[in-house]
């Protein structure tokens, strides 16, 4: 009969384990390491991941984003945040951008971390607090009214409104954050503005969104966003519609075509609104990403038979690639 005698942890690695386990997961400096009780070996051995320079996290872990802000975050000069695509995926916005880290740092201020995008901004600006799953903490992010402004420098606009019009679903003055962006100064004002004048509250996700601006920016008529409906009894809504012509235009995205029970769910919606004179023309991702003037053929072709005027615009060429 064997007997197992139990393992006995040597001092030292006992006293590195309680070291690592006093910061609960979270990213900790070099100097943060060795006053709780770690060595400079320690700091050199498999005990632990290199998050940034001079930055740790124990255990062997691949270092997501948020693992890399969080601990970026440590060595961030004082009155730094995390600013403009950065800020946006923290926040859980849809942004295209995601690898590179941008921060905003006080004019005059140095920061010598290397592995960011330094942007400036005025020695006292607001800030909000994102929490970061990944590394147990929270970190500085902008506030809404300034992180369109902090997009406006390197997004697109259709990237932009995108962002906008999700900051408008969350906000709770949404009117309010519209006049900051209108009053808003500095060198990208006049993008800011036209973003505003874009945004819309109401899109359900950021490729209704990139649809509607199709259309508008083709020159069609601006469509309502989510309008309710009654079909065969049951309240529906349409992702953009044109009531007065009963034309609505709705984004299926992959979800649609996963399961034959989504695929009957859209099969009966779209015969209901067949029945109440309703002309529904449904848009895949192919028909935004890869063919855009399609889609615009699609439903102008709609709007002229059903006697809409419209003048058509061919700005959407700046922002829709055509690549078929």
């Amino acid at each position: 009969m064997s007997m197992h005698l139990p393992v006995r942890c040597s001092p030292a690695s006992l006293r590195r384990e309680q070291a690592l386990a006093s910061f609960g997961g979270r990213p900790f400096t070099a100097s943060d390491g060795l006053a709780a009780g770690l060595t400079r070996d320690d700091l050199r051995s498999a005990a632990v991941t290199r998050v940034a320079r001079g930055v740790f996290v124990a255990g062997e872990q691949v270092v997501s984003h948020g693992l890399r802000v969080a601990g970026l975050s440590l060595i961030l000069p004082a009155g730094a945040h995390f600013a403009g695509p950065t800020a946006a995926v923290l926040l859980g916005l849809s942004v295209g951008e995601t690898e590179r880290i941008h921060v905003s740092v006080p004019h005059g201020v140095e920061c010598r971390v290397s592995e960011v995008i330094v942007h400036r901004h005025a020695r006292v600006v607001r800030t909000r607090a994102a929490w970061v799953k990944d590394a147990h903490m929270s970190v500085p992010v902008s506030v809404d009214e300034q992180l369109v402004q902090e997009l406006a420098a390197g997004s697109t606009l259709v990237e932009t409104v995108v962002v906008a019009d999700e900051l408008l679903n969350r906000s709770r003055d949404p009117s309010g954050l519209r006049e900051m962006w209108r009053a808003g100064a500095g060198p990208h004002r006049t993008f800011v503005r036209r973003v505003e004048s874009l945004a819309r509250a109401g899109s359900e996700s950021a490729m209704e969104t990139r649809l509607r601006l199709l259309l508008v920016l083709g020159g069609l008529p601006e469509p309502t966003v989510q309008h309710p409906v009654l079909l065969e009894g049951r309240p529906r809504r349409f992702d953009l519609a044109y009531v007065p012509s009963l034309i609505a235009v709705e984004y299926d995205g992959a979800h649609h075509f996963r399961s034959e029970e989504q695929k009957h769910a859209d099969a009966v919606r779209r015969d209901a609104a067949a029945l109440a004179h309703w002309l529904v023309i449904s848009v895949v991702p192919h028909g935004i990403f890869r063919d855009p003037a399609g889609t615009l053929r699609r439903v102008a072709s709609a709007c002229a038979a059903r006697g809409m005027g419209f003048r058509p615009s061919h700005e959407w060429r700046q922002h829709f690639p055509q690549r078929e």
